[in-house]
């Protein structure tokens, strides 16, 4: 594949999620590291957003 932006990157990811493709197939089907595509999808910034909504 050829090299993608992180903004096409994230847009590829979020379409393939939204299809029901898991972590593994996604980042397998981007080239990346599975531990990624929760970033890019947005998993880990919710986490973060709800351990820090009590403060």
């Amino acid at each position: 594949m050829a090299r993608k932006s992180p903004v096409e990157l994230r847009r590829m990811a979020l379409d393939l999620h939204r299809q029901g493709h898991t972590a593994e197939r996604i980042a397998d089907l981007l080239g990346l590291h599975p531990g990624s595509i929760h970033y890019l999808v947005g998993r880990g910034s919710s986490h973060q957003k709800r351990a820090g909504a009590g403060h």
